[in-house]
Order: C-alpha cells, then sequence, then structure tokens
C-alpha cells in the first residue's frame, strides 16, 4: 500500500480515536461543542438523564470493540454500515430519533440548515467504511 494512504488511513484512525476518547472522558463538553456546530440555538435545551452515561457506555464499546479487532471489526462494521445506511436514506427521521432520545425538548431544537444534508454525507461515509474495511484497501 502506498505511504500515503497509509499515512491518511492512520489519520483518519486516530481522529476517531481522539473522538471517542473525548465522548468517553468528557461527554458533557463534547455534546456542548456539537451543540454549537449543529444547533441555530445551542445551549437551551435539556439533556435527558440517560445521554452522557450512555454516551460514556458507547464510547467503551467502541473502544473495547477496536482494542479487541481494530477498527476493521465485524461489530463495528456492521453497525457502521446499517447506522449509514439510515442516515444516508432517512436523514431527517434519523436526527428526529436521535434527538428525541437525546434531549427532553426535542422539538424545540432548531437545527443549521446543513445538518440534514451533512448526515446523509456522514452516512454515506459509514457505508463506504463498511464496504471497506474487510477489504485490503480498508484494512486496519
Amino acid at each position: 500500500m502506498p505511504i500515503a494512504l497509509v499515512d491518511a488511513h492512520m489519520k483518519r484512525r486516530l481522529l476517531v480515536t481522539v473522538i471517542v476518547l473525548l465522548e468517553l472522558l468528557v461527554p458533557r463538553q463534547l455534546i456542548a461543542v456539537a451543540e454549537r456546530f449543529a444547533f441555530e440555538n445551542p445551549g437551551e435545551h435539556d439533556l435527558r438523564p440517560w445521554t452522557v452515561p450512555a454516551a460514556r457506555v458507547e464510547a467503551l464499546c467502541w473502544l473495547a470493540l477496536a482494542i479487541r479487532g481494530g477498527w476493521s471489526h465485524p461489530v463495528i462494521r456492521v453497525v457502521a454500515g446499517i447506522c449509514g445506511a439510515l442516515m444516508a436514506v432517512a436523514p431527517r427521521r434519523v436526527l428526529e430519533f436521535a434527538l428525541d432520545i437525546s434531549y427532553e425538548d426535542a422539538e424545540a431544537i432548531e437545527l443549521r440548515p446543513w445538518v440534514t444534508s451533512g448526515t446523509r454525507s456522514l452516512g454515506v461515509t459509514y457505508l463506504r467504511f463498511a464496504l471497506r474495511a474487510g477489504t485490503s484497501e480498508g484494512r486496519a
């Protein structure tokens, strides 16, 4: 594999690892940054009581799978593929669901205009990862 591809792959793995570690160690701060980035009205909404603990559990699961089999672990690929397909096909529904389970007042959240198309693009990225992760091109 060319060095440039290895470097790009390693950078992506590092970025994902850093985000997962932030989600584990400082979930409230990560959520606040995400709100400022994605909401027209950040900081005005109440998280459900389980949102922060659930974020930590999610991060622990991702880290355990990554340590056990790298980011190409079959479970990660399946979850990324399913989530990616849903995000790519029905981004508004995915956003509504995610906000509803995470916030007490989800209906009052005003998303920035780019969030829906960004969710669709992220879904396509997840799908590409899920499909390539098992190939020699996508292996960790």
